[in-house]
């Protein structure tokens, strides 16, 4: 094997050290010793003040509110800790969600009802202009919590939309922060108007969204709130529980970096894929501390049949969901190469196959890669 050394590699002396250097770890001592010192202040975020307004203006007021669910993992997590949160500090709120039927991501007019008044999008909707002016013209208001690039950095929302979005927040310097990230600041602003202290202990859903979602570490904020999240005392979420004790053959009891984005992670995001609507809404509905939904379960060789609590039945059927989308991806797979076999295509500097009528398009990235 030919190989090229990249950088100052005294890695038989300094393996660490050179690790880190090598990826961009400038200053590694302080790298290597993250903690809450390395959290920014939830104010230098543009409009946090404004979204906190809006989420106990409506709370106060009991308005219908509703959380758009993003399809990925991040869009779950961030989705579940906003309602999470707000029925722990209004346990009557009006809360319902939505999940769009095919994997598509943002936020779309067409999928509210008539009866709501507010909408928190979390991890989406910075782009999605036409529809937020739709939604305003309707009189509902909107609040966007999200991490993403904005086309259009200098648009006027209007007074009835508030975005939230450290890619907008001059002044908020970490930008590998996922929407989970900007929902967890928004909460601790809440908590400080409130006198309360609750944010903290949804910061495994935190943790997770940020590994999955792939924001880079680099970032000393990002890094602590994902050690301080994996710790074992911080993973509270039953469902989150739940598919660890489910994957514990694979994990083995380590939850790190390394079995979120391989082993958890997966299971959530190949039902979003694979899944069905049902089993997409009862997996959010899994994310959920107050649901106690029970689903009816008859084990191998049983007749008896148990009502399951629905985190520990959304683990086995999101495992279940992942499995069919493994086989489904192999089988794919399989089929493409005889094609690239067939037509000789390997041998072309850019391969290119034509998977009309053969690949299910929520599976596109998984066999190309």
């Amino acid at each position: 094997m030919n190989y090229e050394l990249i950088g100052t590699n005294d890695y038989k002396v300094f393996p660490l050290e050179t690790v880190l250097a090598n990826r961009g770890v400038k200053d590694i001592d302080a790298y290597l010793n993250v903690g809450k010192h390395n959290e920014y202040d939830y104010n230098l975020l543009d409009n946090n003040d404004r979204a906190v307004d809006m989420i106990l203006g409506h709370l106060n007021n009991g308005s219908n509110i509703l959380i758009n669910c993003d399809e990925d993992f991040d869009g779950y997590s961030s989705s579940a800790v906003m309602w999470n949160y707000i029925k722990r500090i209004y346990p009557n709120a009006n809360l319902s969600f939505h999940i769009h039927e095919e994997k598509i991501h943002g936020l779309f007019d067409k999928d509210i009802p008539e009866n709501i008044d507010l909408v928190i999008s979390p991890d989406s909707a910075t782009n999605d202009y036409n529809d937020l002016k739709l939604l305003n013209n309707r009189g509902i208001d909107v609040c966007v919590l999200d991490h993403h690039l904005s086309q259009d950095p200098d648009y006027d929302y209007g007074d009835k939309t508030v975005v939230v979005n450290n890619q907008l927040s001059k002044k908020y310097p970490n930008k590998e922060l996922c929407g989970a990230g900007i929902v967890y600041k928004v909460c601790q602003a809440i908590d400080d108007r409130l006198g309360v202290s609750y944010a903290n202990d949804y910061l495994d859903l935190v943790a997770m969204a940020n590994v999955a979602d792939l924001m880079s570490v680099k970032s000393l904020e990002t890094r602590y709130y994902i050690l301080e999240g994996l710790k074992d005392e911080n993973i509270k979420n039953p469902f989150i529980k739940a598919i660890i004790e489910r994957m514990d053959f694979f994990i083995k009891g380590k939850v790190n970096t390394k079995t979120v984005g391989w082993n958890i992670a997966p299971i959530i995001n190949g039902t979003i894929r694979y899944g069905t609507q049902e089993e997409k809404e009862d997996m959010f509905r899994a994310f959920i501390e107050t649901c106690e939904k029970t689903i009816p379960y008859k084990a191998r060789g049983s007749d008896e049949e148990i009502e399951q609590p629905i985190s520990e039945a959304m683990a086995r059927v999101c495992a279940n969901a992942k499995g069919r989308q493994d086989r489904a991806r192999k089988k794919a797979a399989e089929e493409l190469e005889q094609i690239i076999e067939e037509e000789n295509l390997a041998s072309e500097n850019i391969l290119i196959v034509d998977a009309t009528d053969k690949l299910d398009k929520s599976l596109t990235g998984l066999v190309a890669m």
